[in-house]
């Protein structure tokens, strides 16, 4: 474990990334998902290993916390030991339901494996910036349409054929679209636009694309015009959803995207028990068993709730993302996840799924999801609440940090005074905050436009 870390590198269980409680490792599970048996070890492993929490990111990816170089290696060793396939090179990811959503335009999967196995021909792996992906996304209901992409792809019925939607730099309402293909041409687009932005550099990105380069991957291909998806706000995966093979899914979240390895063992055991074969990471922070009947899918969801997981797509909870946040994480400025619990307690009202607030310890904004209204962002001096209307975020003033819980429990009660009905949970929390901020920060500061994270 001694490999060279690099800043904005993405970690894996070969190269971890140092953090304030340690080395992170961070897991892509396997396309069909992982065994309840295989889960459980791994949170066994973690227990051994790590701090004993496992984190689901923003993406679907799996994350482990507080490693050395020696108990990381053993971590390694004992994910290898369980016979977890972990993906590895350029991320090409696909919905977590695919192939067994009915909503589904198309199955992803097949073309997903053509581009993977298409960059390995090619050795694309690496030459690419360690953050590179592109999305394969055939729809239905738990689609990606928020997940940022260097390339994405949307799966589109058009004239009795499936086509795919080719975008590049975004999600699916920002992302520059480009052209529409046939399944057949679409890994040959594909590969010539990554070989493209690994042509310039390996920090570049699909941004980094010009007219011509996008021309010349196209150049020869029968295509059509570019039609952008009207897929609905992020769907939420917890809950249940019913599946094509007429077995259903249970969508467990982890509350701030965390959970003790303890809970999720005892989780994992359960659904081995009740003869669940596989469990997937999905975006959103969450867990999807693959049931094969809906009443087994109900019992998990009374087990998972009694243990503490998230099972109904309305809880407070899922309102509030964190990042690690203090003292995990070194840059931090905040202690995110216990500040979540405590604004849950002293404001739930606001938190009625009309607004989604991020909580960051530090200006990196990370696990920052692209469509938070509002952000509390820790400071070396103070924290800074912003507010974001599509890509414009409007910094609203700073706030002491003592004075936050009064905060939010001001703009709570403004929030549910009759009087003023048509009142939204951000314009009370702007409000709150402004009347609490000092001389300097009496009016908002802004608009501008946000760059990073991109």
């Amino acid at each position: 474990m001694s490999a060279t870390r690099i800043r904005g590198a993405c970690p894996t269980l070969a190269v971890p990334m140092a953090t304030g409680d340690g080395l992170l490792a961070r897991l892509h599970a396997p396309t069909n998902g992982l065994a309840p048996t295989a889960l459980a070890g791994l949170a066994e492993a973690v227990q051994a290993h790590g701090n004993g929490i496992v984190e689901v990111t923003a993406r679907g990816s799996l994350q482990i916390r507080g490693l050395s170089d020696e108990s990381a290696s053993r971590l390694a060793k004992a994910v290898d030991g369980l016979n977890i396939e972990v993906r590895t090179g350029v991320p090409v990811d696909a919905p977590p339901l695919a192939g067994l959503d009915p909503h589904e335009i198309a199955d992803p999967h097949p073309l997903a494996r053509t581009i993977r196995q298409g960059i390995v021909k090619i050795g694309l792996e690496g030459r690419l910036a360690p953050k590179v992906t592109v999305i394969v996304d055939g729809g239905g209901a738990l689609h990606l349409a928020d997940v940022a992409a260097d390339l994405r792809l949307m799966a589109e019925n058009r004239d009795s054929r499936i086509v795919w939607n080719l975008a590049l730099a975004g999600s699916a309402a920002d992302a520059a679209g480009i052209a529409a293909l046939a399944d057949n041409d679409t890994p040959t687009a594909v590969l010539r636009l990554l070989e493209a932005i690994a042509a310039r550099g390996r920090t570049a990105r699909a941004r980094d694309l010009d007219g011509p380069a996008t021309e010349a991957a196209l150049r020869g291909l029968p295509v059509a015009p570019f039609r952008r998806s009207q897929a609905n706000r992020a769907p939420r995966p917890v809950g249940l959803h019913p599946l094509a093979n007429g077995g259903a899914a249970l969508g467990v979240g982890l509350a701030y995207g965390q959970a003790a390895a303890t809970d999720l063992r005892a989780l994992a055991q359960t659904a081995s028990a009740l003869g669940i074969e596989s469990v997937r990471s999905a975006p959103g922070r969450a867990m999807l068993f693959l049931c094969p009947r809906a009443d087994i899918a109900k019992y998990l969801k009374d087990a998972s709730k009694d243990i503490g997981f998230i099972v109904d797509s309305n809880d407070r909870r899922l309102s509030i993302t964190a990042c690690a946040g203090a003292p995990a994480c070194r840059s931090a400025h905040l202690a995110t996840k216990p500040l979540a619990a405590r604004l849950l307690a002293d404001a739930p009202q606001l938190f009625d799924g009309s607004m989604r607030l991020h909580l960051s310890g530090c200006s990196k904004r990370c696990a920052a999801p692209q469509n938070a209204d509002v952000t509390l962002i820790g400071g070396e001096d103070a924290p800074v609440i912003e507010t974001q209307d599509g890509e414009r975020r409007e910094l609203t003033g700073k706030v002491a940090e003592d004075a936050i819980l009064a905060v939010f429990r001001r703009a709570a009660t403004d929030y549910t005074d009759q009087r003023n009905p048509r009142q939204s949970a951000v314009a009370a929390l702007k409000r709150a905050a402004l009347g609490n901020a000092s001389d300097d920060d009496e009016r908002p500061i802004g608009p501008y436009v946000h760059q990073e994270g991109k």
